[in-house]
């Protein structure tokens, strides 16, 4: 699954898969400020940032190596960065906080102290969101402990249902907050003295199939495992009726006012008041991630090739869907598809591309008896084949292109080589193969054949 980070809500697998030390996302990209001065970014983070969060009148950025670095509007000391801060797996900000995330499960926070502090002894946190002036943590028991909202004093639950477990996501808004739950339903809730008047806390009957969340000012979002999104609260806002171009999404976030959607072709969606302009994003491509929070619109975009991901769902024996989770990025030619596995044979499909990217995946024979949803391969973009080799064990990594034959060869000399096994055809973009090192020469090489 591609991970994307956004300041309005988290995902996860559920709380019982998530095993410490916790890993941060390892999709680098830039930082782009879609609605902001570009300048303002510093400089050396071009490539190096995996998530990416805003404040009020501050930025803060998650590098790939677990290091943060954070710019703007500086008067709660909201980006003096904690000395020595490392290994950090998530970030997120309020208006004047902001908080870490650590591999242990352990938070920091910084900038104003009566938002940004974590509860004595708070730890087993798999990850966190903040809003405003206050801030969430979601432990990994499914349970969430919030603190700091100027509905209450810092460090007090409330508005918090009692019993609540088995969430995975929260997305707190302005008044009411929605969790996603580890089976897909949603719940709503808000502090006590809160009032609903756009119908925000009356969740759309039958949704299910909820994979993300976001919250706008007097609206919700969710994203569904179809790539579709449902919208509900305050219906005089054009964010509740999104529907052209809002389809084959990967991920949401939503601000106060504009609700931006992420397409699995590394193109942006959006949508706005209707005294709001939304910026223009249409020739943006190749975005990995979107964080809309405080009025404030940032993405991350990646120059470097990545394979484009899918999967399928089978009924009745047969593949009856294939949906793409990341089309990727580099891709000059529709990629060729290979689905193995899942019990099951003859199923075929085809691709188109648009943008550098994947940007469909299509049916062309369902197959038969298939038990279980088999693995979905899709072609790297364009790179030179080639053999790393590991010594210690003669074990031999190839990385070729899928649907490709080929025959490994060996030599000790350089001038005569031999084959080292039979010819193969590439089902997956990397293969293992192992040697007894009295049968193969020093030096290998990979090789092409009809």
């Amino acid at each position: 699954m591609l991970w994307i980070i956004s300041t309005t809500y988290f995902s996860s697998a559920a709380p019982s898969l998530c095993p410490f030390p916790l890993k941060r996302p390892n999709l680098a990209g830039s930082v782009l400020m879609l609605n902001g001065d570009q300048s303002t970014v510093p400089e050396g983070l071009e490539g190096m940032v995996v998530a990416v969060t805003s404040g009020a009148l501050h930025t803060v950025a998650l590098k790939s190596d677990g290091t943060v670095v954070a710019w703007g509007y500086n008067g709660a000391g909201q980006t003096n960065v904690p000395a020595g801060l490392s290994n950090v797996v998530a970030i997120a900000s309020g208006g004047d906080h902001s908080v870490a995330l650590k591999r242990d499960g352990t938070m920091v926070g910084w900038g104003n102290y009566r938002f940004a502090d974590p509860p004595n002894g708070l730890s087993n946190v798999v990850a966190i969101a903040a809003k405003g002036t206050y801030t969430y943590a979601l432990k990994d028991d499914g349970s969430v402990v919030l603190w700091g909202s100027e509905c209450c004093n810092p460090h007090e639950k409330t508005g918090i249902p009692d019993g609540l477990q088995d969430v995975v996501a929260v997305a707190p808004g302005v008044g009411s907050t929605v969790g996603l739950k580890k089976n897909g339903t949603v719940v709503m809730w808000e502090p006590s003295n809160a009032s609903d008047a756009y119908g925000e806390m009356i969740v759309p009957n039958g949704l299910i199939g909820v994979v993300a969340i976001a919250s706008g000012n007097e609206y919700k979002v969710a994203l569904r495992n179809d790539g579709t999104v449902v919208v509900w609260g305050n219906k005089g806002h054009e964010q509740t009726d999104v529907t052209s171009g809002w389809s084959g999404l990967g991920a949401i976030a939503a601000s106060e006012q504009i609700t931006l959607g992420l397409k699995a072709d590394g193109t942006i969606v959006s949508s706005s008041y209707s005294n709001v302009e939304a910026p223009k994003l249409g020739g943006l491509s190749g975005i990995t991630a979107i964080s809309a929070a405080h009025g404030n619109l940032l993405a991350l975009k990646s120059e470097t090739p990545r394979n484009a991901v899918a999967r399928a769902q089978i009924l009745d024996g047969k593949i009856v869907s294939l949906s793409l989770t990341d089309g990727g990025h580099g891709y000059t030619n529709n990629p060729i598809v290979i689905l193995s596995g899942g019990g099951g044979t003859g199923a075929t499909a085809a691709t188109t591309t648009s943008n550098d990217g994947v940007a469909s995946i299509y049916i062309l024979d369902p197959g038969v008896g298939y038990t279980n949803a088999p693995k979905v391969s899709i072609a790297s973009p364009p790179f030179k084949p080639e053999a790393a080799i590991e010594v210690s064990k003669l074990r031999v990594r190839l990385k070729v292109i899928l649907g490709g034959k080929y025959r490994l060869e060996s030599s000790n000399d350089f001038n005569t080589w031999v084959p080292a096994g039979e010819p193969f055809v590439a089902e997956d973009v990397q293969v293992v193969q192992e040697f007894n090192v009295e049968n193969v020469g020093r030096f290998f090489r990979l090789v092409e054949v009809p």
